[in-house]
Parts: structure tokens; sequence; C-alpha cells
């Protein structure tokens, strides 16, 4: 009886195990199948790689012309100040002059 036991546990070890094996068979991937995959996660990591240099060199591209912009502008405004600077000291040349050229006409006028 005890060695019926036995057999019985043995028995129910192996188709266990068997079990086990055939779910390990049906669901594990094989060598080729591996490497297929590795090849097609490779060439996609290709594409993405190749993309983002594409994208790199477009962004240090913008940042050249947005440096040259800002370099450009700051010109400009120094120029536009300057020239303000410029206009502003004629304005009050021309005041002094008009306002000479006023007190002259008026010593010019008969008092009436």
């Amino acid at each position: 009886m005890e060695d019926n036991k036995l057999l019985q546990e043995i028995l129910e070890t192996v188709n266990s195990t068997f079990e086990t094996v055939n779910f390990i068979k049906d669901n594990a991937v094989t060598k080729d199948e591996f490497e297929e995959f590795k090849g097609e996660v490779n060439k996609k990591f290709d594409e993405v790689n190749g993309r983002f240099d594409t994208l790199e060199s477009e962004l240090r591209s913008i940042c050249i012309e947005l440096k040259d912009i800002k370099f450009r502008l700051a010109q400009l405004e120094k120029r536009t100040k300057e020239d303000s600077d410029a206009h502003a000291s004629d304005i009050l040349e021309l005041r002094q002059r008009v306002q000479m050229l006023e007190r002259q006409v008026k010593q010019l006028q008969p008092a009436c």
C-alpha cells in the first residue's frame, strides 16, 4: 500500500513536471525568433536615432539663427538709441536757435 502511494506521488510529480515542460515548450521563444525580434528592435532604434540626429541638427541650426537674431537686435537697439540721442540733441539745438531768433526779432520790432 505504501508502495502504491509512493508510486502515485511520483506519477503526480512526473505529470506536473510534464505539464510544466509542455507549457514552457509551447510558450518559449526560439533562438531564431529571438534573433529576428532583436533585429527588428535594433532597426527601430536605428530609425529613432536617425530622427534624433536630424532633430539635433535642426535645433543647432535654430540656435545659431536665434543667436544671430539676438545680435542683430542688440545692434539695432544700440543704433536706435544713438539716433534718438542725436535727434534729441538736434531738437535742443534748434529750440535754442529759435529762441535766439525770437529775441532778435523782438529787438528789431519797433515799439508800438
